[in-house]
C-alpha cells in the first residue's frame, strides 16, 4: 500500500468511518421515526408512543453511565462488539414480531442500550493502538454527521415511496447495524493482529518526557530527587 499512513487509512480509518455513518446514522433513524412506526404500524397510542421515544434516549443514557466502570476493566473492542450484537437482536426481535407492543418496548430499551458505546469506544479504539490523531478525530465526527443527515432522510424516503412503508425503518436499521457489527469485528481482529497497544511503559515514558520538555521550556531544571520521584509517581497513578 506503499505507507504505514496509507495502510492505516485503507484497513482502519476507512471501515471505522464506514461504521460510524452506518450506526450513528441507524442511531438517529430510530429516534426520528420511532413514534411514526409506534403509532402506524403497531397501533400505539401517541401518548405511549412519547414515551416510547422517551424510553429510548433513557436506556441510551443509562447505557453510558455504566460503561464507564467497565470501560475501566475491558477494551474498547471488548465493549464494542457485544453492544453492536445487542443493537442487531433488538431489531431483529421486532422484525420477528412487528406486532406485539410489548416486543416493541422491549427492542427499543435494547437499541437504546446497544448503541450507547458506539462513538467513545471507537475514539477510545484507536487511542488504544496509537493512531487517533486531531485529524483522524474530526473524520469521526464527519462521518457522524454524514450518518445523521443521510440515514434518516433515506428511511423516510423509503417508508413513502416503497412496499415496505413503516416496516423500511427496522429492516433498514437491522441492515446497517448488521454491517456495522461485522465490520467491527474485522477492524477489532485486525487491529489485535496487526498492532501494539500501547503499554503502560510508554504511556509513562511520554509522561516523564513531557515534563522534562515542560521544565526546559520554562526555562529550568529541577535537580531535586524528592520531586522528580513526586512525577513520576503522579504519572504512574495516571496510568
Amino acid at each position: 500500500l506503499g505507507s504505514r499512513e496509507a495502510y492505516v487509512r485503507c484497513t482502519v480509518l476507512v471501515p471505522v468511518l464506514l461504521i460510524v455513518v452506518l450506526v450513528i446514522g441507524a442511531e438517529v433513524s430510530y429516534s426520528a421515526w420511532i413514534f411514526s412506526y409506534a403509532t402506524e404500524r403497531v397501533g400505539v397510542k401517541r401518548a405511549d408512543a412519547a414515551w416510547l421515544q422517551s424510553l429510548y434516549w433513557i436506556c441510551f443514557t443509562i447505557g453510558r453511565i455504566l460503561m464507564t466502570p467497565l470501560a475501566a476493566c475491558f477494551s474498547p473492542g471488548s465493549l464494542l462488539v457485544p453492544t453492536l450484537c445487542l443493537e442487531v437482536t433488538a431489531y431483529v426481535m421486532v422484525l420477528l414480531q412487528p406486532e406485539s407492543i410489548q416486543v416493541l418496548w422491549l427492542g427499543t430499551a435494547c437499541a437504546g442500550i446497544g448503541v450507547c458505546a458506539l462513538f467513545s469506544n471507537v475514539i477510545s479504539l484507536l487511542a488504544q493502538y496509537g493512531l487517533l490523531t486531531s485529524r483522524r478525530t474530526g473524520a469521526i465526527g464527519a462521518a457522524a454527521a454524514v450518518g445523521h443527515m443521510s440515514l434518516p432522510n433515506l428511511i423516510g424516503q423509503a417508508i413513502q415511496h416503497t412496499s415496505l412503508q413503516y416496516d423500511a425503518l427496522m429492516w433498514l436499521a437491522c441492515a446497517a447495524n448488521s454491517v456495522g457489527l461485522i465490520v467491527t469485528f474485522c477492524v477489532v481482529t485486525h487491529l489485535q493482529r496487526n498492532f501494539t497497544p500501547i503499554s503502560a511503559a510508554a504511556k509513562l515514558r511520554s509522561c516523564v518526557g513531557g515534563s522534562r520538555r515542560n521544565s526546559r521550556d520554562h526555562g529550568f531544571v529541577d535537580h531535586d530527587p524528592r520531586r522528580r520521584k513526586d512525577g513520576l509517581s503522579s504519572c504512574a497513578q495516571s496510568l
